[in-house]
């Protein structure tokens, strides 16, 4: 086994490792990734409404910051949070499902990818 092999093999585990781990902590969320929420709460409707506007204005004519929040007015987003990062995020969650698992996915996403980062690390 050469050495490119091994480093290789050796990061596969740590990203299987990794995910299962994920998935353990995460358990009652992940089998229903595509249908659960945070719609239990007025700040979690927010959240998701905010990631989801972000997901539409980026994938439309609309402008980001001209959220259909507080019509008519203008540069409504700008009144309170603007989540851009957890918007991109989730945007390929939002282009693929409408919104649906956006936020959740970003949360699952996120940690997933702190895995082989941590693995990477390791190895400088």
């Amino acid at each position: 086994m050469t050495l490119n092999q091994s480093r290789a093999r050796e990061w596969l585990v740590a990203v299987g490792v990794g995910a299962a781990l994920v998935c353990l902590m995460t358990w009652p969320t992940a089998p229903g990734l595509f249908t659960y929420g945070r719609l239990d709460t007025a700040d979690g409707r927010f959240s998701i409404w905010n990631v989801g506007w972000i997901g539409h204005a980026l994938t439309t004519s609309d402008t980001l910051l001209d959220a259909n929040i507080f019509y008519p007015h203008l540069g409504t987003l700008a009144y309170s949070e603007l989540n851009l990062v957890a918007g991109l995020l989730g945007l390929p969650a939002f282009v693929a499902t409408a919104l649906n698992a956006a936020t959740s996915t970003f949360s699952e996403f996120s940690a997933r990818l702190s895995t082989p980062s941590a693995s990477g690390l390791r190895s400088l």
